[in-house]
């Protein structure tokens, strides 16, 4: 896999990653252990893109909800 592809990759699970997390109780706060369990389930066991993926996505702050980290998560990949 080449190092642009495997950006994009990491990018779209990025975008996947905000997806699934607002459509799962958006009100409710977003936990570190839940950005952990989703990165590496989009991994599906790829040790390097599971590492790139936890790098290329924000640590959840405490006090944000779901939706808020999602919406963070899409400006950082440069998605509106």
């Amino acid at each position: 896999m080449s190092e642009h592809s495997l950006d994009d990759t990491v990018r779209a699970l990025a975008i996947l990653l905000a997806d699934r997390i607002e459509a799962d109780r958006p009100g409710e706060p977003m936990a570190e252990v839940a950005r952990i369990e989703l990165c590496a389930e989009l991994a599906d066991g790829e040790q390097p893109l599971y590492g790139q993926l936890l790098a290329a996505t924000v640590v959840p702050r405490q006090t944000g909800t779901r939706a808020l980290y999602a919406a963070a998560l899409r400006r950082q990949v440069g998605v509106r």
